[in-house]
């Protein structure tokens, strides 16, 4: 029973990931809005992929009244302990404001044309 368990737990896991490269593949940047605990899942799941080198594009959470400031402590202190590299913190983008947002996301898209060319 537990082999079993394990094997569609694997396929699932593998198609959400192949999911979310098929579906973002000609996205310019992913944005974290606020949520809960999907959200987690997904800004955990895309920032990890991208401190891999599995994907190129910038993870910009919108961070408005502060809602992310929880989170975004946290990865501070994971770095600060030393279960994370510095660098982590970098591939994060924070937009306290939706032009903010906008703004990141037009840097992100001419950012991904100048490499383009």
């Amino acid at each position: 029973m537990g082999r079993m368990y394990s094997a569609v737990f694997e396929g699932v896991a593998v198609s959400a990931a192949q999911d979310f490269f098929e579906v973002n593949a000609p996205a310019d940047a992913v944005v974290v809005l606020p949520g809960g605990a999907g959200s987690l899942d997904e800004f955990f799941e895309v920032l990890t992929w991208r401190q891999l080198g599995l994907h190129d594009k910038p993870v910009i959470v919108l961070n408005i009244a502060g809602f992310w400031d929880p989170l975004l402590k946290l990865v501070d202190h994971v770095i600060d302990q030393g279960f994370a590299a510095p660098d982590l913190r970098g591939y994060i983008t924070v937009a306290d404001t939706v032009d903010a947002a906008m703004r990141a996301l037009r840097d992100a898209r001419s950012a991904r044309s100048i490499s383009a060319e």
